[in-house]
C-alpha cells in the first residue's frame, strides 16, 4: 500500500499575506530554502501561492520588470483557486494531482480543511527513490528528446522564455552539442531584477576605431546564461534507469538530469514531472 501524504509533506508551511511585497516573498524563499510560499487572507483563508514560476513571469513581463518588486504586491502575481490535498491520501494520489495539472505542490488539508502542510514533487521523488518501483524502467523509454538548450551567451531574458516551454522550467547550456551547464528558475529569480532593465551598466574605454582612430567604447554588461548556470551538471545515459535518475536527484537537491551519448553530446533530459509520471502510469 503506497505511503500517505502525512509521510513525505513539510509541516512547516511559509505563509504570507496578498499585500506583501514580492521582494517579500523572494526574501522568504530565500531564508527558508524553499520555491513557494502560501498566500492567506482572514481566519487563515487559503488565498493562493506564489512560486518561482510566478515570480520567474515578472522577469518576461516588461510592464512589471519596469516596478520594483517591493512595489509588487502577491495579489497581481500569485496563483489563485488552488487545489490541495487530503492529509490521509496517498502519495500516488498526490503525483496523479500534479501530473494531471501541471503543478509542482499541494498544500496539505485535514478533514477540517486546516492547512497541515504542503507536499512538493522534490517530496514525492523520496517516496519514488524508496519504494524502488522505478528500479527496472530504462531512461530511454522516458526523457525529453527535445529539451530547451541556450548557448552560454543567450541573455537571462532570454533564457527565461526558452525555459518556460516545457512543464519541468529547466534551460540545457550547450556547447557544441555538449552541456557545460544547467539553469533552473531559482537562478534567475534570485538575480538583481534591475540586472535585466535597460540602460544596462556598461563599461567605457578607449579602443582602435576603424582608419586608425581611437574612441571611447561602450562595453555593456548584460547577464548571460554562463554567468547563472550551474557548470559541469550531473548527467546519465539513456540506459540508466528512473530509479537511478530519482536517486540522483534526491541526493543533490536538483531537479533535472540531462541524457547524454557516450561522446558527452546531449541528447535530452529527464526531469522529476517525467519520474512521476511514470510512477503513476500517466503520459505528459
Amino acid at each position: 500500500m503506497p505511503p500517505k501524504v502525512s509521510s513525505y509533506m513539510s509541516t512547516e508551511v511559509v505563509t504570507a499575506g496578498p499585500d506583501d511585497s514580492i521582494a517579500h516573498i523572494r526574501n522568504l524563499m530565500l531564508r527558508h530554502g524553499i520555491s513557494r510560499v502560501v498566500i492567506l487572507g482572514g481566519g487563515n483563508r487559503l488565498l493562493g501561492i506564489v512560486t518561482m514560476t510566478d515570480i520567474l513571469r515578472i522577469y518576461s513581463s516588461p510592464k512589471l520588470l519596469r516596478r520594483p518588486l517591493d512595489m509588487i504586491p502577491a495579489r497581481e502575481v500569485m496563483t489563485e483557486n488552488i487545489t490541495t490535498i487530503n492529509v490521509n491520501n496517498s502519495v500516488e494520489d498526490a503525483a496523479r494531482v500534479m501530473v494531471r495539472k501541471n503543478i509542482g505542490s499541494l498544500p496539505v488539508i485535514d478533514k477540517e480543511g486546516n492547512i497541515v502542510g504542503i507536499i512538493t514533487r522534490q517530496d514525492l521523488l523520496k517516496a519514488v527513490a524508496d519504494d524502488r518501483s522505478l528500479k527496472d524502467k530504462a531512461l530511454e523509454q522516458y526523457y525529453d528528446k527535445d529539451p530547451p538548450q541556450v548557448s552560454p551567451f543567450h541573455t537571462i531574458v532570454h533564457v527565461a522564455e526558452v525555459m518556460e516551454s516545457k512543464p519541468y522550467s529547466k534551460a540545457i547550456v550547450v556547447d557544441n552539442r555538449i552541456p557545460v551547464g544547467i539553469i533552473a528558475r531559482r537562478d534567475i529569480v534570485f538575480l538583481d531584477p534591475s540586472l535585466l532593465v535597460a540602460p544596462y551598466t556598461f563599461k567605457k574605454r578607449d579602443k582602435p576605431l576603424p582608419k586608425g582612430r581611437t574612441g571611447g567604447v561602450r562595453t555593456y554588461l548584460v547577464p548571460v546564461a554562463q554567468d547563472v548556470m550551474t557548470r559541469d551538471p550531473i548527467t546519465l545515459e539513456p540506459g540508466g534507469t528512473l530509479h537511478e535518475a530519482a536517486s540522483l536527484m534526491v541526493e543533490h537537491g536538483i531537479g533535472a538530469i540531462p541524457i547524454v551519448d557516450k561522446q558527452g553530446d546531449l541528447l535530452g533530459v529527464v526531469a522529476k514531472v517525467h519520474i512521476l509520471a511514470a510512477y503513476v502510469g500517466q503520459k505528459l
